[in-house]
């Protein structure tokens, strides 16, 4: 039997991958069959009134489970392929699990799904092993917006003439619009905090200004003056 991983995909919004969020995903995976316990086989009871025909007893001892030939018929067992799973001891099937997606996550992240794979046998007949199941993110991008650690940051545009006269203006955010104060004689690059705005509702969101200088530079000076004077 080859215990193989899954591989799973996921695609989230921005605001989604900034905040956390628990998401439902649907696939198929070989889980253990359930007619012959994952053996492939099935016992034919050989009248043995001990074993069953199984040919083997178990017993439990301080926690410890001991497994030895039937004293009775003496491990005589005659065994047939199963019919459910033909031998194969597994079976295709599909589960429905809700996957928590972690605040901060981002665009080709993966998250490791522990024991969510395929049936990989199991010990000593009652532990169940599962292989482990990849979910790889994909996240819709939203106006420019990425995230920076805690911090959600955005490049917000602004003609020189407003930068140096300050003003206000609406930037996007994961929660829509939101007002901002353009401080007079504002500078390219400078950055405005928007609090609570980041990931997970703690971090924040920084805007960084993006100053546009004018073609024009003449008028642009012959406005200002106007304005002195």
């Amino acid at each position: 039997m080859l215990f193989r991983s899954i591989e799973l995909k996921m695609t989230i919004d921005f605001k989604e991958s900034v905040l956390g969020c628990k998401k439902e995903i649907k696939y198929s995976r070989k889980a253990k069959c359930s007619t012959c316990d994952g053996i492939g086989e099935l016992h034919i009871n050989n009248g043995c009134t001990v074993c069953g025909g199984k040919g083997k007893v178990t017993a439990q001892q301080r926690g410890i489970v001991f497994i030895s030939t039937c004293p009775k018929c003496q491990g005589r067992s005659n065994t047939k392929v199963c019919h459910s799973c033909k031998g194969d001891s597994t079976l295709q099937t599909d589960v429905s699990i809700h996957v928590s997606i972690p605040a901060g996550v981002c665009d080709g992240n993966t998250l490791r799904l522990q024991n969510m794979g395929n049936y990989a046998g199991s010990i000593m007949g009652f532990v169940e092993q599962y292989t482990d199941a990849f979910c790889h993110i994909t996240v819709l991008p939203q106006d420019d917006l990425k995230i920076d650690g805690k911090n959600v940051v955005s490049i917000f545009a602004v003609p020189l003439i407003d930068a140096l006269r300050g003003c206000t203006r609406t930037v996007k955010t994961i929660f829509g619009e939101k007002e901002i104060e353009i401080k007079p004689q504002s500078r390219n690059r400078d950055e405005i905090i928007i609090p609570h705005l980041g990931v997970a509702g703690v971090g924040d969101q920084k805007v960084i200004l993006d100053v546009q200088y004018p073609q024009n530079t003449d008028k642009l000076i012959s406005v200002l003056v106007d304005e002195v004077i």
